[in-house]
């Protein structure tokens, strides 16, 4: 398949919602979550750029909050929001790895919602991470940065709660 081709290709062929891909930093694989329903719990998956039969990642499980998964700079992991906070995800091996747990879960338009984190961007480095947390009520989003050695790091404030869905972290080089 010609990846530069200006008509658009299907990836997959299953019965699934997909949604928030992701690129691998290498360009040969694709990171989004599938689920049975828009309601249902998401898990993670990854397809080939190509195409194909996706994989889905045992244990990671998102909803329509979750954003999208991303990539470390090596390409042998990947960070997600899901409904018990942030977790970096170990593909060779699929150890989940808890970096943000949640304080408590708010059920919204019929999805769990956790206040963990969201929206997570690793920085070029590798070395930091990037999310969007909830803080209720007034205390509306808040923009978060920690070390991946699980240090926080001074909170930058972000925008109303209302607008976070239509926000995606990006590190700019």
């Amino acid at each position: 398949m010609e990846l530069l081709s200006t008509v658009p290709v299907q990836l997959t062929d299953t019965p699934e919602d997909e949604s928030y891909p992701a690129w691998s930093p290498d360009g040969s694989s694709i990171a989004f979550w599938s689920a049975e329903t828009y309601l249902a719990d998401w898990t993670l998956a990854i397809v080939p750029a190509v195409g194909g039969s996706p994989r889905m990642v045992e244990g990671v499980v998102g909803n329509r909050f979750s954003g999208p998964p991303c990539w470390l700079p090596d390409g042998r992991s990947l960070m997600v929001s899901q409904d018990s906070g942030l977790a970096q995800v170990f593909l060779d091996d699929e150890r989940i790895r808890p970096l943000v747990g949640s304080r408590r879960t708010s059920r919204v338009r019929g999805s769990s919602f956790s206040d963990g984190g969201h929206l997570p961007a690793i920085s070029p480095d590798g070395r930091t991470l990037a999310f969007a947390r909830f803080f209720g009520g007034e205390g509306g989003w808040r923009l978060m940065t920690m070390g991946l050695d699980s240090s926080y790091m001074p909170e930058k404030e972000a925008s109303s709660a209302e607008s976070v869905g239509k926000l995606r972290l990006t590190w700019l080089t």
